[in-house]
């Protein structure tokens, strides 16, 4: 590509084409990096660490952690996704047998982890989808005066089909 002047009369080079170039390449040592703490991050999240424990561990914000975890999850084999997966799951399988008496005996606060958890897993399973401030797939719980739950209004939303070949 020959040269040109630019508007004062100086010449320039041509730009770097992209392909071409270094910086911008999947073998770039920036995306190296990158990769290396996708992959530590999920390293982490395998071994059952919060996202804040493993924010606090290598020393980025928790959102920045959490997506390197889901991009990781993406570009691996979906026999690790599905073992990420099943880990979640019995780890909410956990909380809710240790809350379970306390909710079966009608405390509300747990009752209303539980349905939380509950909610939680229906998500991760693809029962219904999120649907943040749309009042789908939301459990109520009233009480009255005294405390005592009163009535439980559960409202859920038609499963939606999925092609299971989705990324």
């Amino acid at each position: 590509m020959p040269r040109k002047p630019n508007i004062i009369g100086k010449w320039k080079k041509p730009p770097k084409r992209a392909a071409n170039s270094v910086d911008n390449s999947y073998t770039s040592p920036k995306q190296i990096e990158l990769q290396e703490k996708r992959n530590e991050a999920l390293n982490h999240r395998r071994d059952r660490k919060s996202f804040q424990e493993i924010a606090k561990a290598m020393n980025a914000s928790i959102s920045t952690v959490h997506g390197w975890v889901v991009d990781a999850l993406k570009e691996i084999p979906r026999e690790n996704a599905e073992e990420v997966l099943k880990m979640t799951l019995e780890e909410l399988d956990e909380m809710q047998l240790a809350i379970k008496p306390k909710a079966k005996s009608g405390e509300l606060q747990y009752q209303t982890a539980t349905l939380s958890l509950m909610r939680e897993r229906n998500k991760l399973m693809g029962l219904y989808p999120d649907t943040k401030g749309s009042g789908a797939g939301t459990v109520t719980i009233n009480q009255d005066g005294n405390g005592k739950t009163t009535a439980i209004e559960v409202t859920f939303v038609e499963p939606v089909a999925r092609d299971d070949d989705e990324d």
